[in-house]
């Protein structure tokens, strides 16, 4: 796969999560830009928890979780950075009971695989939280 294409794949999956991620939260940038901490989803099954927010990007944790003798427990994580104007968003990392996968290392080098392997797996996963109404 060339370089060009391989771009165009990735950028394309990041414009279809955000689309996605919009149509299961419609006022999320709103939210985010006016909370700044956690965002109440009224009962969804997941949580969106505000780690960064500036102009250009911004950053939120998104967390399945599940109820467990009245607590709330979280069974998988996705760090992702959102660009409202381009209108998309990147998953950074990704972390379950197994372990964390990053997109990037530790000096900011892109691991293509990972990146393209975490985006993949949030649009199934996003896909599947809006087949089942969250």
């Amino acid at each position: 796969m060339s370089n060009k294409s391989l771009l165009k794949k990735i950028v394309s999956i990041h414009d279809n999560n955000f689309n996605l991620l919009t149509k299961l939260i419609p006022d999320l940038i709103d939210k985010i830009e006016s909370s700044h901490k956690k965002i109440n989803l009224n009962g969804i099954e997941f949580q969106v928890n505000i780690i960064r927010v500036n102009k250009i990007e911004s950053i939120i944790s998104i967390s399945n979780t599940y109820l467990q003798n009245g607590d709330i427990m979280v069974d998988l994580e996705f760090i992702v950075k959102i660009f409202p104007i381009q209108k998309i968003i990147e998953v950074i990392s990704y972390q379950d009971q197994f372990g964390i996968v990053e997109a990037y290392t530790s000096d900011e080098l892109v691991l293509t695989e990972n990146k393209i392997s975490l985006n993949n797996y949030l649009n199934k996963w996003l896909k599947s939280k809006l087949k089942n109404n969250h």
